[in-house]
């Protein structure tokens, strides 16, 4: 029977780019509500270097003033800010006997677009788990940041997390917590808004509370059994893909795939011919943002690591208005 081979495999078919986009959407799971997708009149997917510099105009405080007879009117300006992201360089590579095992599902072309769509999701995970990371260690500590690590989550102390925005409180609609405390939520009935109860895993509601849409999310881990959860507005944090530099591509080794979605990566196929009796090896390349709203990263760390987006020191306020930053970080046991 003929079999397929990597070479066979159509990057550009509708098959992969759905397969690959669906995949990609259904990873991030919850994360999808916090994390949106940055338009491209913000920042283009054409852009170069290590960073993206994209404007937000800061609102305004100024006064309407008395009209009387004699005096003038002073025009007034709006005034911009400049949020700064740092663009990721990622690739990973399987070898020959991973990709044995990937192509011998029934599908090959949709099997590999599952696989590529699933590591792309992790990839934007991980970079977000380390963000929220370096954001809160230093530049958001005094103001998002409510520390009630020595006690289990309480109701009272969830509405003072939240009210850390003052009145734009409200603007805080989505809660991503670890399912330990997403479970202590359902026990201590702070999800019975929703008319959450035991039986919410089993019936499939979803739980909410204090007007929050709460899901649980394990990549949150515990440190010394603690842990840290997020309330944040949708849209809080961008995440966008770009076109990588240019490749020497020929037709049949490597292909750049856009989707619909958003999502751009780059695929190569290599062989060794002369090592170990043939080796062949499928590659993935992407490069791509995460960046939290009112914030900037700095300008002295290029394509920055995990641990580099997780260091408090890389990070700054871009926003005046704290009410801006909208996400705050409530730490419990």
């Amino acid at each position: 029977m003929a079999q397929t081979a990597l070479t066979d495999l159509n990057f550009q078919s509708a098959i992969f780019k759905e397969a690959l986009s669906a995949t990609f959407t259904d990873a991030l799971k919850i994360y999808n509500q916090m994390l949106t997708p940055a338009p491209d009149s913000l920042i283009s997917p054409n852009q170069s270097g290590y960073y993206a510099s994209f404007p937000f105009f800061n609102a305004s405080t100024d006064r309407m003033t008395q009209i009387a007879s004699g005096t003038d009117l002073v025009p007034k300006k709006l005034t911009q800010r400049l949020d700064r992201a740092a663009w990721l360089e990622r690739e990973i590579a399987f070898s020959s006997e991973q990709i044995n095992a990937i192509v011998a599902a029934t599908d090959p072309t949709e099997e590999m677009a599952v696989q590529a769509g699933t590591i792309l999701a992790k990839e934007v995970q991980f970079a977000t788990i380390s963000i929220l990371t370096g954001i809160f260690a230093t530049a958001l500590l005094s103001t998002h940041v409510l520390d009630d690590s020595a006690n289990y989550i309480t109701v009272d102390q969830l509405l003072a997390a939240k009210l850390k925005l003052g009145d734009a409180a409200n603007s805080l609609s989505l809660m991503l917590a670890n399912s330990k405390v997403y479970g202590d939520m359902i026990t201590k009935k702070i999800l019975a808004e929703a008319g959450a109860n035991v039986n919410a895993l089993e019936t499939g509601e979803v739980g909410r509370a204090l007007g929050m849409v709460v899901g649980a999310e394990d990549a949150f881990t515990a440190a010394s059994s603690v842990y840290k959860s997020y309330l944040a507005a949708p849209g809080s944090v961008l995440y966008k893909f770009r076109n990588r530099a240019d490749q020497m591509y020929t037709a049949k080794t490597g292909a750049r795939v856009a989707t619909p979605a958003g999502i751009i990566a780059d695929f190569e196929l290599n062989r060794s011919a002369l090592a170990s009796g043939g080796v062949d090896t499928f590659i993935i390349r992407s490069s791509f943002l995460v960046h939290p709203v009112g914030m900037r990263f700095s300008d002295s760390v290029t394509n920055p690591s995990d641990t580099d987006l997780a260091t408090g020191s890389n990070w700054t306020k871009a926003a005046t208005d704290d009410k801006l930053i909208k996400i705050v970080q409530y730490i419990s046991k």
